[in-house]
C-alpha cells in the first residue's frame, strides 16, 4: 500500500467537524439579519431607480429627436 504524503487529514479539509470546545453553531441575531436584508433591498431599489432614470432620459431624448425629425421633414415639402 502506497502512502500519499500530500493527503490532508480530515481536520484540515473543508468539511472538518467543529471541535467540541468551539460550542454549538451560532446564527446571526434576527435584528442583524433584518438590518442586512433592509440594506440589500435598499441597494437593489437604488439600482432600479437609477436604471429607470436613465431609461426615462433616453426615452425623452428619442422623443425630442423624433419631434425634430418630424419638423424638418415638414419644412422640406
Amino acid at each position: 500500500m502506497l502512502i500519499n504524503p500530500f493527503r490532508r487529514s480530515r481536520s484540515e479539509g473543508p468539511f472538518r467537524t467543529r471541535a467540541p470546545a468551539e460550542g454549538p453553531f451560532r446564527t446571526r441575531a434576527p435584528a442583524r439579519d433584518h438590518e442586512a436584508d433592509n440594506q440589500l433591498v435598499g441597494q437593489v431599489a437604488s439600482a432600479i431607480d437609477e436604471a429607470l432614470q436613465k431609461v426615462a432620459a433616453q426615452r425623452d431624448g428619442l422623443r425630442r429627436r423624433l419631434a425634430l425629425d418630424h419638423v424638418h421633414r415638414r419644412r422640406r415639402y
